[in-house]
């Protein structure tokens, strides 16, 4: 199985059950700084199943994909624009 290549090594350390359930965490970033990319970056490549971005920068773009280059599965969400 493919997940299980992925993931040997998680899976090694706290089985199919953490891993399952990380796959259905969801994630809330605050604001994108690099710090917050990066740190996004490293819970994606483990199988965080879902991030919300919260950010107040108009120019930003969101999209689905992996940092690895392959599709993750990672679902990756924009948040509405919070008006006053």
């Amino acid at each position: 199985m493919a997940t299980t290549d992925k993931y040997d090594r998680q899976l090694r350390l706290w089985g199919a059950a953490g891993q399952r359930a990380l796959g259905n965490t969801l994630v809330v970033l605050i604001g994108c700084s690099a710090c917050g990319t990066e740190t996004l970056k490293n819970l994606v490549l483990p199988g965080v199943g879902s991030i919300l971005v919260v950010d107040d920068d108009e120019n930003a773009v969101v999209g689905n994909g992996s940092a690895s280059g392959d599709s993750s599965g990672t679902e990756v969400q924009a948040s509405p624009a919070i008006t006053d």
